[in-house]
């Protein structure tokens, strides 16, 4: 078990190093291992879903183990990026409680996979002591009632297509595994 706590831990900390964007705070859609040369645009929406939502599974399943007192530097780091991080996301929130395909592109489409995505992962903070409740099940209640909008029989709509790769973020817009699964999982938590 310490060796896969100590690969998620690494992976985390080499994000946070490499794969960040220093002036908006969001992160790029990845970056090269052997330059660290930062790869894709700055602040997918689902990207931004996915590295929070890791952060956020990492800091709930680590925090009342060992393993926080085995790596204590690296879970506060990991624990004070993802409330900072969690902020500028925030600040993206669009005003009917989605967030953009691309976080800044605030007049460009919703994107419920990247919604869902976060959703969960505010919710996990929430679970894992590390939110306060109240604001966390507010911020939680905005994203589930965007979703909700998004539902059309049964399918969470409005999601983008599959990325093809860094820089290719196909403009196509229906109903995936990546938002029907993330909106099924908010519903559950939040219950």
């Amino acid at each position: 078990h310490q060796s896969a706590a100590r690969m998620a831990t690494n992976q985390l900390i080499q994000f946070l190093d490499y794969g960040m964007d220093a002036r908006s705070g969001l992160p790029y859609h990845g970056y090269l291992v052997s330059n660290q040369c930062k790869q894709g645009m700055i602040g997918w929406g689902r990207a931004c879903g996915w590295f929070l939502f890791g952060m956020a599974e990492y800091l709930f399943w680590i925090k009342n183990t060992e393993y926080n007192e085995i790596f204590p530097g690296e879970y506060i780091r990991i624990r004070e990026a993802c409330l900072k991080f969690l902020a500028v996301v925030e600040s993206y929130r669009l005003e009917n409680g989605h967030f953009s395909w691309q976080l800044p592109a605030i007049e460009g489409p919703a994107d419920s996979s990247a919604t869902g995505l976060i959703t969960v992962a505010i919710l996990r903070l929430v679970q894992a002591g590390i939110m306060e409740e109240k604001e966390g099940l507010h911020f939680a209640n905005l994203g589930l009632k965007a979703i909700a909008t998004s539902e059309k029989n049964g399918e969470i709509m409005d999601c983008s297509a599959e990325c093809e790769g860094f820089g290719c973020y196909p403009q196509v817009y229906a109903s995936y595994p990546w938002s029907v699964g993330p909106a099924i999982m908010a519903d559950a938590l939040y219950d």
